[in-house]
């Protein structure tokens, strides 16, 4: 499975689920909703904590759009790490 990325929903964040996936040695990409209490909280930790620092030292890509229509204005903003 090695070079393989696979996409699951969030109930791929369950930890046998991830760990079957990185044992086969593929990376992943994994949806996490609101409601996933402690992880959200962790995930948001981490990405504070690295804006922060502006990213220094840590691997990540991002992009991102802003458009604005209809009376407001959405910013969108992908990280990758």
């Amino acid at each position: 499975m090695g070079g393989t990325v696979v996409t699951i929903d969030a109930m791929g964040c369950q930890t046998d689920i991830a760990g079957k996936i990185v044992e086969k040695g593929a990376d992943y990409v994994l949806a996490l909703k609101g409601n996933q209490g402690a992880l959200v909280d962790e995930i948001e930790n981490y990405f504070t904590q690295a804006e922060a620092i502006n990213f220094e030292g840590i691997r990540f890509d991002s992009i991102g759009s802003k458009e604005t229509g209809h009376g407001r204005s959405e910013k969108r903003e992908i990280y990758v790490t």
